[in-house]
């Protein structure tokens, strides 16, 4: 019988695909928390930067959209880079609308990050090697699919 300071966990569960998806995507957030504290960003903050990194000029709920993150979160990321001078927005012809941009210095921490990012996803390759990393994408991809498809694509 288990102590109750260290219940027993089911193997059911730590050994099912989806807490094994989470958890694996908890170590690398982790992971890459770390290597992004010398620049003072968080994961989040390093994906705008990353996805706006090349200075095209693109909207708040777009963004959202792109990295699949809620807009109000995406917002507050965006709030912290544009007060450390890295993004400026402005306000779009709609007034409503916010449309963002990286600055100079926006653009070169996106690209210093972006090679840090190619470093650690090289890295992982290399772990699984050109095959299983192919066969990995690929599966990926199916299991993604039925949560990402929107009801038009289907039809």
């Amino acid at each position: 019988m288990a102590s109750p300071s260290s219940p027993r966990l089911d193997d059911t569960l730590t050994q099912s695909i989806g807490f094994r998806l989470s958890r694996l995507a908890r170590l690398r957030r982790a992971s890459w928390e770390q290597e992004l504290v010398d620049f003072d960003l968080t994961p989040g903050e390093a994906g705008v930067l990353r996805a706006l990194g090349d200075g095209d000029e693109v909207g708040l709920r777009a963004l959202a959209r792109t990295l699949g993150q809620d807009p109000m979160t995406v917002k507050r990321c965006v709030d912290r880079l544009e007060e450390r001078g890295l993004l400026e927005s402005t306000p779009g012809e709609d007034r409503r609308l916010r449309v963002l941009k990286t600055t100079r210095t926006g653009r070169r921490l996106a690209e210093t990050v972006t090679e840090r990012a190619r470093r650690r996803d090289a890295a992982f390759a290399d772990i699984l090697g050109t095959d299983d990393l192919a066969l990995f994408d690929h599966l990926l991809s199916r299991l993604e699919a039925p949560f990402t498809t929107t009801p038009e694509e289907s039809e």
